[in-house]
């Protein structure tokens, strides 16, 4: 019935309690998961399981090529993507592939995903990033004026049900069968923006994407990441600027990203620096 499939990158601490959550949460349905690790420096843990599936990368190619790789390898109708630092709360991965199925227009499905501290996690729900969205955060307005917010949705209920423009990767599930007119990932993102440009296509083809706070996960956020900020912060702004050129022709605007992105890059910085001295 459900392939979950996890990218594991050196969290194998994270990637049991991942697991084991799955098992405690699925009591009505067939199930497999479908391990992948991206070249970990850490040996993945033992893990004794006809449900379970491990596959080894050669090397790190990014996430979009180790998800597509476990696509590859998945045997059921409905596919969930996992990350490793997740914890499954409750039955949440049975009210998601209810969900998902309910309708044929449902394309793509997130959950309300909440910090380790049971906070609410902004990535749960995004806009696309337009050009004043994008401007927006790389400037860290977003954390001045919260309720301007518009690329988290934070003017919208968290609680409620909500179509979007794009859920969360790190639990997302749809029916594979979107992937004939959808395609799989786009490899040419090696961290970012690769969940947001799925749920574009996915929409362009004429399916719902779709918030759904009934299901909810823990996430670790980053733990999966292993690098550094300055790195994480230039795979951000990398992907971003990808994403715009890809779409240039909807995003009208992409040439003035390519202007006003290291500008607000720059302002951020010098802000940073100000603030230690």
């Amino acid at each position: 019935m459900i392939s979950i499939i996890i990218v594991n990158y050196n969290v194998k601490s994270y990637l049991k309690k991942c697991i084991d959550s799955i098992f405690n949460s699925i009591a009505n349905l067939d199930f497999e998961i479908v391990i992948v690790d991206n070249n970990s420096n850490e040996p993945i843990i033992d893990l004794k399981s006809e449900k379970i599936s491990v596959y080894q990368m050669d090397k790190n190619s990014g996430f979009s090529s180790a998800v597509n790789f476990g696509i590859s390898k998945a045997k059921k109708e409905v596919l969930l993507l996992l990350n490793p630092d997740t914890i499954i709360i409750g039955e949440a991965i049975e009210v998601l592939y209810d969900y998902v199925l309910s309708d044929q227009r449902i394309g793509v499905v997130g959950c309300k995903v909440l910090n380790s501290d049971g906070t609410y996690q902004l990535s749960s729900k995004r806009s696309f990033p337009y050009f004043f969205h994008s401007l927006f955060y790389v400037l860290d307005f977003h954390k001045l004026f919260p309720r301007l917010n518009k690329y988290n949705y934070l003017h919208e209920d968290e609680d409620v049900t909500l179509d979007v423009d794009a859920v969360s990767g790190s639990c997302m599930i749809f029916r594979k069968k979107i992937l004939d007119s959808v395609g799989n990932f786009d490899e040419n993102f090696f961290l970012y923006f690769e969940d947001t440009d799925f749920c574009l296509r996915v929409a362009e083809n004429g399916y719902r994407v779709v918030y759904y706070p009934k299901a909810s996960i823990l996430h670790y956020k980053g733990k999966s990441l292993q690098l550094s900020n300055r790195r994480i912060k230039n795979e951000f702004y990398s992907s971003l600027k990808y994403f715009f050129y890809k779409y240039k022709s909807k995003f009208s605007c992409w040439f003035l990203i390519q202007f006003f992105l290291p500008i607000g890059i720059l302002i951020r910085k010098i802000v940073v620096c100000v603030k230690r001295y």
